[in-house]
């Protein structure tokens, strides 16, 4: 790894296991991000007369998203 000077950085073995559980994780968050792409109602353009609502319906469909399947069995 590279810092912003340019100079290697070697990680400890504890911090490269955090960051294999952080990539870990972060693989199941942009999944369950996908499924709540997946809700038709937020692929479209939400009208500026809806803008004050645009949150609450994202909401619903994330609620939405947890009667899915679970992403990790």
């Amino acid at each position: 790894m590279v810092d912003s000077c340019g100079s290697l950085l070697v990680l400890t073995a504890r911090e490269v296991g955090k960051t294999r559980r952080i990539a870990a994780l972060r693989m199941h968050v942009e999944r369950a991000i996908g499924r709540i792409k997946s809700y038709c109602i937020i692929s479209n353009v939400i009208p500026l007369s809806l803008a004050d609502i645009g949150f609450d319906i994202f909401r619903v469909c994330a609620l939405l998203t947890n009667f899915s399947p679970p992403i990790v069995q």
